[in-house]
């Protein structure tokens, strides 16, 4: 294949799944809009830079996985939030700048993998996404204000990876999360870990926490609230308290460094 998709494909208005993986194609023409059957369309590894903004036009009753990963992409047709039963969603490592305004009509989204582009901001409705269990932001170019507090109304997200951005700190409204058991926020400039973090619903559904790489000196006794924390990350930290060789043995031995801390706070 070379720049646009084989006619030959467009003939096929059964295809169900079509996979067109590490190709050369550059661009998904509105002729696309003929697969009205498609269900799954995984076209990672290309070189697509546009997509006609009707081409998924007839797959917006059927389309459930769509993989457009490792391509050019700069910014994703209006249209594509018509794609009402679309589960899946992968645009990792593209050059998207921003995303559609209204893309949180998408709601029936339960995995989203926006890693490695350039997004400074994040889509005012992203409330519209009730069901989305993973969200991967890792490697854009996001701060505090692109966490509204519209984010708390994700009410199924377990998963969130915002690891190599630029927050200074966890916005508050992560906190407020239902549901969250996985929070990633590697290699940002994150100076302490809030105690909105372990006053709400992640006391118990926090299990993994990876802040390594951040420039936190401590870690705030509300710590120990999070009762279920399985796994905890702190390395290429400034730590001073707890210790290093501390923050380095694990999740229950920094959980007991704290409790012990605190119990002696209170005896004094």
């Amino acid at each position: 294949f070379n720049k646009a998709l084989n006619n030959t494909i467009l003939t096929c208005d059964h295809l169900v799944d079509l996979r067109l993986v590490g190709n050369k194609i550059e661009y998904i023409p509105d002729g696309f809009s003929v697969l009205k059957s498609l269900q799954i369309f995984i076209a990672h590894s290309n070189q697509i830079r546009t997509i006609g903004e009707k081409a998924f036009r007839g797959s917006q009753g059927s389309l459930t996985i769509l993989d457009l990963s490792m391509n050019k992409l700069e910014f994703l047709p209006k249209k594509i939030v018509r794609l009402r039963k679309l589960k899946e969603l992968r645009l990792k490592s593209n050059c998207l700048t921003e995303l559609p305004d209204n893309f949180g009509r998408l709601r029936r989204i339960e995995s989203m993998d926006i890693g490695m582009n350039h997004l400074r901001t994040l889509p005012s409705n992203m409330d519209g996404f009730e069901l989305l269990r993973c969200l991967d932001l890792q490697r854009n170019h996001l701060k505090n204000n692109s966490i509204t507090n519209k984010f708390e109304r994700l009410i199924s997200l377990t998963s969130l990876n915002l690891t190599m951005n630029e927050f200074t700190i966890i916005p508050d409204s992560i906190g407020k999360l239902k549901r969250l058991s996985e929070l990633k926020m590697a290699s940002n400039f994150i100076k302490e870990i809030p105690a909105s973090l372990s006053d709400f619903n992640l006391c118990t559904s926090l299990k993994k926490l990876w802040l390594p790489n951040n420039q936190l000196q401590k870690i705030p006794l509300t710590f120990a609230k999070l009762i279920n924390m399985k796994s905890i990350m702190l390395d290429g930290n400034p730590l001073i308290c707890p210790p290093v060789d501390i923050a380095q043995g694990g999740h229950e031995v920094v959980r007991e460094y704290i409790l012990e801390r605190d119990r002696r706070i209170k005896t004094i």
